[in-house]
C-alpha cells in the first residue's frame, strides 16, 4: 500500500518502505567539498572531448559505427571511473589526504587516456591503455585504503577492489599490442571494461544498497552537479566553435544552443532531480544507467549544436540520419531517471517526456523518408527538446500553484 506522499500535488508516490533512511554524518548531510568539484571539473573535460570527436566531421566521412561504439564505450569507462570514485567519498566520506592525492593522480590518468583513446591523430594507443591502467589502480588503491581504516566496510568494498584489478591487469596487456592491431586492441579494451563495469552492477552496488551505505542526499548532489558542468560545457564548446569569426555562420544553431541548454536544465530540475535516487537493487543500476544515456544526449546535442553554428545553412545539406539520437537519448534518459526516481516521481513528467519521444520519432522517420538533410534533422531535434523542457516548466509552475491554493 501507498504511503502518505502517494498523493501530494498530483504526485504518484512510492512507497517509502522500500528504501532506506538517508544517512548523516555529525547530525547534518554529506555536502560535495570543493575539491570533488574540481574532480568532476576534469571528468566533464574528458566526456566534452569524447562527443567533440563523434560530431568533429560534420561530413561523415571519418565517423564509422565502429568509431562511435568506440567513443561511446569510452565515455562509459570514464563514468565508470567517476562513480568508482564519487561512490568512495560517500560510503567513506572525511578528509584523508591520500585518497585526495589518489584522485590527483586519477584525473592526469584520465586525460591522458581520453586523449589517447579517441581514434584521432592525438596520442598513441598505448598511452591511452596505460592512462586507464592508472586510473583504475587507483580505484583499487582508494578501496584498498577504505577497507583498512574502515573494518566495517571491507565487505562493501571487496568487489570494487577486485573488478579493478581484473580491468589493471588486462588493460596493462593492451600496453604492448601493437596499434596495427586495432581488433585485438578492442578486445582488450572490451575486455577491461566488462571487468570494472559488470562486477559492480552484480555484486557491488546491490552490496551497497543491502547495506545502507549509499549517501542519497550527497550523491544526487553530485550527479546534479555534473550535469550542471556538462550543460555548461555545451556554452564553451560554442564558443570555442566561433572564435576567429567574424559573424554567426549558422545564426538559427547558434541561438539554439543557448534555447537547448535551458531546457536541458529544466527537464533534469524539475522532472529528475526532485524525484530523488533509489537505494533499492536494480532500481539503482537502472538509474545510473539513466545518468549515462542522459549524460551522452546532453553532451553530443551540444556538441553537434555547436559544430553547425560554424556551417553556413546551405552548406549543410550532408545526409547523416542518425543526427536526431543525441536528443533521443536525452529524452530517454531523462524518462528513465524520473520514473525510477524516488518518492515523489510523478507519471505526469513521464507523459510528458514519451510525447516528446513520440514526436521526434515521427520527425525524425518523416524527414527521413523525404530525405532531408541533417540541418533539418537536427532542427526538429532541437525543436523538441525545447518543447519538452517548456512542458516541464509548465507543469511544474502548475504544481506549485497548485501546492499554494491548496495550503491556502
Amino acid at each position: 500500500m501507498a504511503g502518505p506522499l502517494a498523493k501530494r500535488s498530483g504526485y504518484l508516490a512510492m512507497d517509502m518502505t522500500d528504501r532506506p533512511a538517508p544517512r548523516t554524518r555529525g547530525g547534518s548531510p554529506l555536502r560535495v567539498s570543493w575539491f570533488e568539484l574540481f574532480y568532476d571539473l576534469v571528468i566533464v573535460a574528458s566526456f566534452a572531448h569524447t562527443g567533440h570527436l563523434i560530431v568533429n566531421d560534420l561530413s561523415g566521412d571519418r565517423l564509422t559505427m565502429v568509431l562511435g561504439v568506440w567513443l561511446v564505450s569510452t565515455f562509459l569507462v570514464t563514468f565508470a571511473l567517476w562513480f568508482a570514485t564519487s561512490t568512495a567519498v560517500n560510503i567513506a566520506p572525511g578528509t584523508v589526504t591520500l585518497r585526495k592525492t589518489l584522485m590527483f593522480v586519477q584525473m592526469f590518468a584520465v586525460t591522458v587516456a581520453n586523449l589517447a583513446l579517441s581514434r584521432s591523430d592525438g596520442l598513441p594507443d598505448d598511452w591511452g591503455f596505460a592512462g586507464l591502467s592508472m586510473a583504475f589502480g587507483t580505484v583499487m588503491a582508494i578501496y584498498a585504503i577504505t577497507g583498512q581504516r574502515r573494518p566495517d566496510l571491507k565487505a562493501a568494498v571487496s568487489p570494487w577492489i577486485w573488478s579493478s584489478a581484473a580491468a589493471v591487469i588486462v588493460l596493462a596487456v593492451g600496453i604492448v599490442i601493437p596499434d596495427e592491431w586495432e581488433n585485438a586492441e578492442m578486445v582488450a579494451f572490451g575486455l577491461a571494461s566488462a571487468f570494472a563495469i559488470v562486477p559492480i552492477l552484480l555484486v557491488g552496488i546491490p552490496r551497497l544498497c543491502r547495506m545502507n551505505l549509499v549517501e542519497p542526499e550527497h550523491l544526487a548532489e553530485r550527479v546534479g552537479q555534473l550535469v550542471i558542468i556538462v550543460i555548461g560545457e555545451s556554452f564553451l564548446g560554442l564558443v570555442l566553435a566561433l572564435s576567429g569569426f567574424d559573424y554567426v555562420p549558422g545564426p538559427i544553431f547558434f541561438i539554439l544552443t543557448f534555447l537547448v541548454a535551458g531546457s536541458l536544465w529544466a527537464i533534469y530540475f524539475s522532472s529528475v532531480y526532485p524525484m530523488g535516487i533509489p537505494l533499492t537493487p536494480g532500481r539503482l543500476e537502472l538509474w545510473l544507467l539513466g545518468v549515462v544515456v542522459f549524460l551522452i544526449g546532453v553532451s553530443y546535442i551540444a556538441e553537434m549544436l555547436a559544430a553547425y553554428s560554424v556551417v553556413e545553412w546551405a552548406q549543410q545539406s550532408i545526409t547523416r540520419s542518425f543526427v536526431p539520437l543525441a536528443a533521443l537519448y536525452c529524452l530517454v534518459g531523462a524518462l528513465l531517471l524520473g520514473w525510477i526516481g524516488g518518492a515523489a516521481r510523478d507519471i505526469a513528467y513521464a507523459r510528458i517526456h514519451l510525447a516528446a519521444i513520440g514526436l521526434l520519432g515521427i520527425l525524425w522517420i518523416g524527414l527521413v523518408l523525404i530525405g532531408s538533410p541533417a540541418n533539418l534533422l537536427l532542427l526538429a531535434a532541437a525543436l523538441t527538446v525545447v518543447a519538452d523542457g517548456l512542458a516541464c516548466i509548465a507543469l511544474q509552475r502548475r504544481m506549485s500553484d497548485r501546492e499554494i491554493s491548496t495550503a491556502e
